[in-house]
Protein backbone atom coordinates (compact mmCIF):
# COMPACT_ATOMS: atom_id res chain seq x y z
CA UNK A 1 0.00 0.00 0.00
CA UNK A 2 1.06 3.29 -0.69
CA UNK A 3 0.07 4.62 2.51
CA UNK A 4 2.13 2.05 4.32
CA UNK A 5 4.31 2.64 7.56
CA UNK A 6 7.06 0.80 9.83
CA UNK A 7 8.87 -2.27 8.82
CA UNK A 8 7.61 -5.17 7.13
CA UNK A 9 7.81 -7.98 8.75
CA UNK A 10 6.91 -11.35 7.54
CA UNK A 11 6.97 -14.97 9.18
CA UNK A 12 6.49 -18.18 7.22
CA UNK A 13 6.56 -21.87 9.11
CA UNK A 14 6.33 -25.37 8.51
CA UNK A 15 4.96 -27.99 10.69
CA UNK A 16 5.32 -31.66 10.51
CA UNK A 17 1.86 -33.37 10.99
CA UNK A 18 2.73 -37.19 11.12
CA UNK A 19 6.32 -36.92 12.30
CA UNK A 20 8.66 -35.92 15.32
CA UNK A 21 10.48 -33.05 14.26
CA UNK A 22 13.76 -32.78 16.00
CA UNK A 23 14.78 -29.29 15.62
CA UNK A 24 11.78 -26.99 15.68
CA UNK A 25 13.32 -24.10 16.63
CA UNK A 26 14.16 -23.74 12.89
CA UNK A 27 10.40 -24.08 11.90
CA UNK A 28 9.83 -20.37 11.03
CA UNK A 29 11.53 -17.83 8.87
CA UNK A 30 10.98 -14.10 9.22
CA UNK A 31 11.82 -11.34 6.79
CA UNK A 32 12.04 -7.78 8.07
CA UNK A 33 12.03 -4.92 5.58
CA UNK A 34 12.81 -1.11 6.96
CA UNK A 35 10.90 1.63 5.66
CA UNK A 36 11.89 3.49 3.03
CA UNK A 37 9.39 5.62 1.78
CA UNK A 38 9.57 7.30 -2.12
CA UNK A 39 7.64 9.84 -3.67
CA UNK A 40 7.73 12.43 -6.60
CA UNK A 41 6.16 15.73 -5.12
CA UNK A 42 6.03 18.38 -7.50
CA UNK A 43 4.68 22.00 -7.89
CA UNK A 44 3.60 24.74 -10.16
CA UNK A 45 2.87 28.34 -9.82
CA UNK A 46 0.98 30.77 -12.32
CA UNK A 47 -0.51 33.69 -12.50
CA UNK A 48 -1.78 33.68 -15.93
CA UNK A 49 -0.32 36.41 -17.15
CA UNK A 50 2.97 37.57 -18.05
CA UNK A 51 3.12 41.21 -17.25
CA UNK A 52 2.17 42.90 -14.30
CA UNK A 53 0.90 46.93 -13.64
CA UNK A 54 1.89 48.32 -10.88
CA UNK A 55 -1.10 49.33 -8.85
CA UNK A 56 -2.78 46.39 -10.18
CA UNK A 57 -3.56 43.13 -8.43
CA UNK A 58 -2.26 40.05 -8.92
CA UNK A 59 -3.77 36.02 -8.59
CA UNK A 60 -1.61 32.87 -8.34
CA UNK A 61 -2.39 29.81 -8.57
CA UNK A 62 -0.26 27.33 -6.61
CA UNK A 63 -0.95 23.34 -7.58
CA UNK A 64 1.15 20.83 -5.31
CA UNK A 65 0.93 17.13 -6.25
CA UNK A 66 2.58 13.75 -5.97
CA UNK A 67 3.31 10.94 -8.22
CA UNK A 68 4.05 8.30 -6.09
CA UNK A 69 4.84 5.84 -5.61
CA UNK A 70 4.72 6.41 -1.81
CA UNK A 71 1.93 8.66 -0.18
CA UNK A 72 3.73 12.10 1.46
CA UNK A 73 2.95 12.75 5.23
CA UNK A 74 3.58 16.28 6.65
CA UNK A 75 5.64 18.02 3.50
CA UNK A 76 6.21 21.48 3.48
CA UNK A 77 5.06 24.41 1.44
CA UNK A 78 6.75 27.69 1.23
CA UNK A 79 6.08 30.99 -0.33
CA UNK A 80 8.09 34.25 0.37
CA UNK A 81 6.09 37.08 -1.39
CA UNK A 82 7.99 40.44 -2.67
CA UNK A 83 6.83 43.05 0.11
CA UNK A 84 8.86 45.89 -2.02
CA UNK A 85 6.54 45.09 -4.99
CA UNK A 86 3.16 43.51 -3.06
CA UNK A 87 1.12 44.06 -0.58
CA UNK A 88 -2.27 42.65 0.98
CA UNK A 89 -1.35 39.43 0.21
CA UNK A 90 -3.43 36.40 1.35
CA UNK A 91 -4.23 32.99 0.63
CA UNK A 92 -6.00 29.51 0.67
CA UNK A 93 -5.58 26.20 0.02
CA UNK A 94 -8.03 23.46 -0.86
CA UNK A 95 -7.74 19.76 -0.85
CA UNK A 96 -8.52 17.31 -3.90
CA UNK A 97 -8.95 13.85 -3.51
CA UNK A 98 -7.29 12.66 0.07
CA UNK A 99 -4.60 15.32 0.34
CA UNK A 100 -4.93 17.64 2.93
CA UNK A 101 -4.06 21.28 3.53
CA UNK A 102 -2.74 20.11 7.16
CA UNK A 103 -3.52 22.27 10.02
CA UNK A 104 -3.31 26.00 8.39
CA UNK A 105 -5.85 26.16 5.34
CA UNK A 106 -5.24 29.80 4.37
CA UNK A 107 -3.72 33.27 6.07
CA UNK A 108 -2.10 36.30 4.99
CA UNK A 109 1.77 37.10 4.37
CA UNK A 110 4.27 34.23 3.69
CA UNK A 111 3.11 30.71 3.06
CA UNK A 112 4.61 28.52 5.95
CA UNK A 113 3.39 25.10 6.31
CA UNK A 114 4.89 21.87 7.53
CA UNK A 115 1.88 19.51 7.70
CA UNK A 116 0.41 18.81 4.51
CA UNK A 117 -0.58 15.12 3.32
CA UNK A 118 -0.57 14.46 -0.18
CA UNK A 119 -1.65 10.54 -1.01
CA UNK A 120 0.29 9.07 -4.29
CA UNK A 121 -1.91 9.54 -7.65
CA UNK A 122 -2.81 12.41 -10.21
CA UNK A 123 -6.52 12.31 -8.28
CA UNK A 124 -5.14 14.10 -5.26
CA UNK A 125 -3.68 17.33 -5.13
CA UNK A 126 -3.36 21.23 -3.32
CA UNK A 127 -4.61 24.21 -4.65
CA UNK A 128 -2.59 27.27 -2.69
CA UNK A 129 -4.63 30.60 -4.19
CA UNK A 130 -2.62 33.54 -3.79
CA UNK A 131 -3.82 37.00 -4.38
CA UNK A 132 -2.24 40.80 -3.48
CA UNK A 133 -2.36 44.02 -4.63
CA UNK A 134 1.00 45.61 -6.58
CA UNK A 135 2.11 48.85 -5.23
CA UNK A 136 1.82 51.39 -7.82
CA UNK A 137 5.35 52.07 -6.80
CA UNK A 138 6.69 48.99 -8.22
CA UNK A 139 9.39 48.58 -10.65
CA UNK A 140 11.40 45.77 -12.64
CA UNK A 141 10.46 41.80 -13.15
CA UNK A 142 8.33 40.72 -10.46
CA UNK A 143 9.38 37.20 -9.36
CA UNK A 144 7.92 35.04 -7.30
CA UNK A 145 9.00 31.27 -6.37
CA UNK A 146 7.04 28.86 -4.30
CA UNK A 147 8.33 25.42 -3.26
CA UNK A 148 7.24 21.86 -1.34
CA UNK A 149 10.43 19.52 0.22
CA UNK A 150 9.21 15.69 1.81
CA UNK A 151 10.15 15.41 5.14
CA UNK A 152 9.65 11.80 5.82
CA UNK A 153 10.00 10.30 2.45
CA UNK A 154 12.97 10.56 0.11
CA UNK A 155 11.99 12.45 -2.92
CA UNK A 156 13.19 10.98 -6.62
CA UNK A 157 12.87 14.21 -8.44
CA UNK A 158 13.78 17.10 -6.58
CA UNK A 159 14.12 19.28 -9.77
CA UNK A 160 10.35 20.05 -9.96
CA UNK A 161 10.00 20.72 -6.38
CA UNK A 162 10.36 24.79 -6.72
CA UNK A 163 8.28 26.53 -9.01
CA UNK A 164 8.78 30.33 -10.30
CA UNK A 165 6.26 33.11 -12.06
CA UNK A 166 8.30 35.95 -13.54
CA UNK A 167 6.30 39.06 -15.10
CA UNK A 168 7.61 41.85 -16.69
CA UNK A 169 6.61 45.48 -15.95
CA UNK A 170 3.93 47.15 -18.10
CA UNK A 171 3.56 50.61 -16.11
CA UNK A 172 0.73 52.63 -16.89
CA UNK A 173 -0.49 56.08 -15.97
CA UNK A 174 -2.85 58.31 -16.54
CA UNK A 175 -1.36 61.83 -16.60
CA UNK A 176 -3.43 65.49 -16.84
CA UNK A 177 -2.83 68.76 -16.63
CA UNK A 178 -4.86 72.02 -16.21
CA UNK A 179 -4.09 75.86 -17.03
CA UNK A 180 -5.99 78.50 -15.86
CA UNK A 181 -5.60 82.61 -15.49
CA UNK A 182 -8.34 82.74 -13.67
CA UNK A 183 -9.40 85.26 -16.31
CA UNK A 184 -11.23 85.74 -20.16
CA UNK A 185 -9.59 88.75 -21.06
CA UNK A 186 -5.88 90.64 -20.61
CA UNK A 187 -5.20 94.03 -20.46
CA UNK A 188 -1.80 95.06 -22.37
CA UNK A 189 0.29 96.49 -20.28
CA UNK A 190 -1.51 94.60 -17.64
CA UNK A 191 0.16 91.24 -15.52
CA UNK A 192 -1.07 87.97 -15.74
CA UNK A 193 -0.48 84.34 -13.29
CA UNK A 194 -1.22 81.27 -14.79
CA UNK A 195 -1.97 78.33 -12.05
CA UNK A 196 -1.04 74.94 -13.54
CA UNK A 197 -1.45 71.91 -12.16
CA UNK A 198 -0.16 68.26 -13.35
CA UNK A 199 -2.02 64.98 -11.58
CA UNK A 200 -1.66 61.14 -12.17
CA UNK A 201 -4.59 59.06 -11.88
CA UNK A 202 -2.70 56.05 -12.10
CA UNK A 203 -2.27 53.03 -11.21
CA UNK A 204 0.90 53.44 -11.88
CA UNK A 205 3.57 56.01 -10.26
CA UNK A 206 4.94 58.20 -12.70
CA UNK A 207 8.25 59.03 -12.51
Amino acid sequence: LASATGDLVNTATVAANNETDSTPANNSATDTDTLDAQADLSITKDDGQATYTPGGTVTYTIVVSNAGPSDVLDASVSDTFDVTRLTSISWSCVATGTADCGATAGGTGDIAVSDVDIAAGAGNFLTYTVTADILASATGDLVNTATVAANNETDATPANNSATDTDTLDAQADLSITKDDGQATYTPGGTVTYTIVVSNAGPTDAV
